[in-house]
């Protein structure tokens, strides 16, 4: 299965996530607002179910339109440890969202 997203970029082609069936359209998430607090001090959101976190298969995320950059601008981690699953987004530094900031994410589900 190959799809492509409004940059004409393959987002899911000839490529396997890994172990586990391979994610499909269905498991697509858009435009998801994740859980927490926005308030310029919490930087630790969640999402409302897991995600695929394997090249080229990351979570997408938006503050006020702008895609943010992974590693720059937030980190994700599994909250119950390893193998447990992607489910948190943990902003870093002067991109903790502030109380007007609006997110949402695009994922695919695990």
């Amino acid at each position: 299965m190959a799809f492509r997203d409004g940059q004409n970029t393959c987002v899911l082609c000839d490529q396997s996530p890994g172990p586990g069936p391979e994610p499909t359209i269905a498991d697509l998430r858009l435009s998801i607002v994740p859980i927490g607090t926005i308030d310029g001090i919490n930087a630790v959101f969640t999402t409302p179910e897991n995600f695929v976190q394997v090249d080229p298969l990351i979570i997408r995320v938006y503050r006020n339109g702008q895609r943010q950059t992974l590693g720059g601008d937030y980190d994700v981690s599994e909250s119950g440890g390893p193998g447990t699953g992607y489910d948190t987004i943990t902003f870093l530094g002067k991109a903790v969202p502030k109380k007007e900031d609006i997110l949402r994410l695009d994922y695919f589900a695990a």
